[in-house]
């Protein structure tokens, strides 16, 4: 695998957990006060982290250290 083919699977995954989110109905306006609201703020974390993904992230790490 490399990083546009995970990009592309996870891109679809966290799309339909958005819609699914979005059946939530909206309590508030905060993290705290709303769970649609927490998990949208959540998804666009991951989100993000996803668009951080490299093909180098592929590779597997030799070094008995890090392991």
């Amino acid at each position: 695998m490399n990083a546009t083919k995970f990009k592309r699977q996870a891109e679809t995954l966290m799309g339909g957990l958005q819609h699914l989110i979005k059946n939530i109905p909206q309590k508030g306006n905060t993290y705290a006060e709303c769970q649609l609201t927490a998990l949208l703020v959540e998804l666009k974390r991951l989100n993000h982290a996803v668009n951080g993904v490299t093909d180098e992230d592929f590779i597997e790490d030799n070094d008995p250290k890090t392991q």
